[in-house]
């Protein structure tokens, strides 16, 4: 199953392929459909969602390496692709790119380099801010926490270079106009 629960597949969104932008969606989770009904997603113990978005996984693929061709994958690969992310671009191994890990903690390097990422930054540290300041193509901030340094993960795009936001925050956004405009990044979200 995807992370929506039924679109209506007739409004203008959806007729031009862009149903995960369907103002009309029905959310697998914290959503309520036309009738009243609340959507609990994984939390429910059964999930009312329209067949056209629902996928059936071989009983020969286990759960663990499923899991990430659904709503994790399908969020993470979906921007990927509308961006055009190519071998060149430093962004991850999958796309024939060089991944690159940033945390606000040190604690986190051992874990995220086995996990595949080649450069981690410690963006606690003044002099690794420095070093990773526009060292990627395409950012993709995939923490939601209230009071987020945006203008940090700013500095670490490129000229020209993608901020994609995956995580959304319950607080207000803070960007510094002046960190986008003259710098020509482009700042989405990705649903």
């Amino acid at each position: 199953m995807s992370t929506g629960s039924g679109r209506p597949s007739w409004c203008r969104d959806c007729a031009d392929g862009e149903d995960a932008v369907c103002g009309q969606c029905v959310w697998t989770y914290n959503s309520t459909y036309k009738d009243g009904a609340k959507s609990y997603g994984g939390y429910a113990d059964y999930v009312r969602i329209d067949s056209n978005y629902t996928f059936k996984i071989p009983k020969a693929i286990p759960s663990d390496v499923a899991a990430p061709l659904l709503c994790a994958g399908a969020t993470v690969f979906t921007p990927l692709k509308q961006e055009g992310v190519k071998a060149s671009d430093r962004f991850i191994r999958a796309l024939g790119t060089t991944p690159v890990a940033f945390s606000r903690s040190a604690d986190k390097e051992k874990e995220i380099l086995s996990s595949g990422a080649e450069e981690f930054y410690d963006l606690s540290d003044p002099e690794q801010q420095k070093k990773a300041a526009g060292s990627v193509d395409f950012l993709l901030l995939t923490a939601d926490a209230n009071n987020m340094p945006y203008d940090l993960y700013m500095t670490l795009v490129r000229q020209r270079g993608t901020f994609i936001m995956l995580g959304v925050p319950n607080d207000q956004i803070k960007i510094t106009p002046w960190l986008l405009v003259p710098r020509a990044v482009c700042v989405h979200e990705a649903v």
